[in-house]
């Protein structure tokens, strides 16, 4: 996914969901992406990428990762097309 950020192969209104147990802020996780990319990307690029901190045998993080892609549908019209 991060190679076809990095030559702009996806599209403006694209998503990335990062999930983890880290308790990361949203503006840390876009600060990591862009350096593994060597800030070789636009604004656009990097304005869909998203973290969720959660625990993934807990219920209550997949509830928080539904409401958060059913925004970003709404948000970016990505029409509930997700690869996971």
């Amino acid at each position: 996914m991060l190679n076809l950020v990095q030559h702009s192969l996806v599209s403006s209104r694209s998503a990335l969901v990062g999930v983890a147990r880290s308790g990361m802020s949203g503006a840390d996780f876009r600060a990591r992406i862009e350096a593994r990319l060597d800030r070789k990307v636009t604004p656009a690029s990097i304005s869909g990428l998203r973290y969720l901190a959660g625990n993934c045998d807990g219920l209550a993080t997949y509830v928080a990762l539904r409401t958060l892609l059913e925004e970003l549908d709404e948000q970016r019209g990505t029409g509930g097309n997700r690869v996971s």
